[in-house]
């Protein structure tokens, strides 16, 4: 017995249960190979409608949500959805450690597997130059980033590529790709 699927381009899908194979356009693909299609296929338009699926319990979605100003800039907030049933709930970047539920543990995972961005000055590397506006300073200075990855002025002072009070930066030498 054979069901049959066509494709919107005409592309046709037979699944042959007596024999567990999927044809497509003739050629066999077992179910371990058509499983990972329809994972692979299911990430990527996750990846388009901007949604991040759990890996523990595929039915749970979870979208990062905008935030307004907060105290902690390192504060997200995310809301995690249920596709089986549309049941859905919100939660901050400051859940505790304690367990919860499932739709807790799947915000718990996106958190931990989207950390917060960090500035892309700390990834600098020995003899770049950067252009940064720090120390209360209203104007940029180069600096050069030493072994010890701080950021070396000409007046001999060196500021940790870390530093909370590096309100800017952008690297000068070599260029840096446009985007």
């Amino acid at each position: 017995m054979s069901d049959t699927f066509t494709a919107s381009n005409g592309k046709q899908i037979s699944v042959e249960s007596e024999e567990g194979l999927f044809r497509v356009g003739g050629m066999p693909l077992t179910s371990m190979e058509v499983v990972a299609l329809r994972e692979f296929f299911q990430h990527e338009r996750d990846k388009e409608l901007g949604r991040w699926r759990c890996p523990e319990g595929t039915d749970l979605v979870v979208y990062p949500l905008e935030v307004a100003a907060h105290t902690d800039a390192a504060y997200r907030e995310c809301v995690v959805v249920d596709e089986a049933t549309g049941s859905r709930q919100e939660f901050g970047s400051d859940l505790p450690q304690c367990h919860g539920g499932p739709f807790r543990e799947a915000a718990r995972a996106f958190f931990a597997a989207h950390p917060e961005p960090k500035p892309e000055w700390h990834d600098a590397k020995p003899g770049e130059v950067w252009a940064i506006t720090a120390g209360g300073h209203p104007d940029e200075f180069a600096v050069q980033v030493t072994p010890e990855f701080t950021f070396g002025t000409h007046d001999g002072d060196l500021i940790s590529t870390k530093d909370e009070g590096i309100v800017s930066a952008r690297r000068i030498f070599p260029e840096a790709p446009s985007e």
